[in-house]
């Protein structure tokens, strides 16, 4: 019948629009960091010295940067428009005997948010260096007891460093420290350390199972002074030394740098050039110092270089982003998502504490 098969139709026409509309919104690609739209802001107080050193952010809208001013903790949150300070837990003892040095800060989500650093002060007439730990938990930040032992001088120097997979896997360390968050409790790990003592200045955690840090050594040690570099490998049962370079007068070639840094699947490291992890061994990528990277793939890493020089990589070429190049100014931190850029350091003749934001 006529009328049947018309609606069969409008039946199948109907299918046919539902059918499109579940498709729903494809997902927007990342922006081309090379077409961001800048703008700087100046953070400090009249009379003070700031020094921001690291940032990190849950969105473009929650954004914590860290750093020093005058020789005390600052720390400053922006909320998509503008940047107030924030007040972190102090130490333990008056502000005139203790001082807190926030060193690096990494988060999850925005209510589970850690700062490590340094507390440092006087005992008596003994000077004391000690561990810090803040989280915020989604309203304030609290101080985090340090686990057994962690403070202690020599040769304890408080936390310099962390990463971790998960808010209940994370991993902080420093001068001869490393300590494991489990989700419930901060536990001291041992590590393979030599009598010189190890200063372990970054963390990159790919997976639970593969985590890597680096570790600084200087000898001091006659007649000829040298300086080594440490890459740890943790495998979700212990911690071994996977490479090592050993640097002197008269050898002063570098196979991996100092700073780690995960991105996508790969591993990163930097200071006196840009290298990647690739098996065993590492390929060099850049022949200049570099501090810092950051990414949301291989093919879309920023650099933080020195003489306040930034670059992009789209898996084809580095191109500098010219806007920021200034000897006057050091550039320390870094993070992104893809859409939107947060860059922090200092102006050196003034000691303002700067921040650039790209969208």
């Amino acid at each position: 019948m006529i009328w049947s098969r018309n609606l069969s139709c409008a039946l199948c026409a109907l299918l046919f629009l539902q059918t499109c509309n579940d498709r729903g919104v494809d997902p927007q690609p990342p922006k081309d960091m090379r077409k961001l739209t800048w703008r700087v802001d100046t953070l400090y107080t009249a009379g003070a010295q700031t020094i921001l050193t690291d940032v990190w952010g849950s969105s473009s809208a929650n954004v914590i940067a860290l750093g020093w001013m005058s020789g005390r903790h600052i720390v400053y949150r922006y909320n998509s428009t503008t940047w107030t300070q924030e007040p972190i837990p102090p130490p333990p003892a008056p502000e005139d005997r203790q001082t807190v040095s926030p060193n690096a800060i990494l988060g999850f989500s925005p209510n589970d948010i850690w700062i490590v650093g340094i507390v440092g002060g006087w005992s008596g007439d003994t000077a004391t260096n000690g561990t810090y730990l803040a989280r915020y938990n989604g309203s304030q930040w609290q101080r985090w007891p340090s686990p057994p032992g962690m403070i202690k001088w020599p040769p304890g120097f408080g936390f310099q460093s962390i990463g971790g997979t998960s808010g209940s896997d994370i991993w902080a360390a420093g001068m001869n420290i490393v300590a494991h968050w489990n989700g419930i409790e901060w536990r001291e790990v041992q590590v393979p350390l030599y009598p010189e003592g190890m200063q372990f200045l970054s963390i990159a955690a790919l997976a639970s199972n593969n985590v890597y840090m680096t570790g600084f050594r200087n000898d001091v040690t006659q007649p000829h002074d040298t300086t080594a570099y440490f890459l740890y490998h943790y495998n979700g049962v212990s911690w071994t030394v996977e490479d090592s370079v050993i640097l002197t007068v008269f050898s002063s070639t570098q196979s991996f740098g100092s700073q780690l840094k995960g991105i996508g699947t790969s591993l990163f490291s930097a200071n006196n050039g840009l290298w990647r992890k690739a098996g065993n061994s590492w390929v060099k990528l850049r022949d200049r110092e570099v501090f810092r990277v950051a990414g949301t793939s291989e093919e879309n890493i920023l650099s933080i270089d020195s003489g306040g020089k930034v670059y992009h990589y789209n898996g084809i070429d580095w191109y500098q982003l010219r806007q920021f190049e200034n000897p006057d100014s050091e550039l320390r931190g870094i993070w992104t998502d893809g859409n939107e850029v947060f860059i922090v350091g200092f102006i050196q003749g003034g000691l303002k504490g700067i921040v650039w934001h790209g969208k």
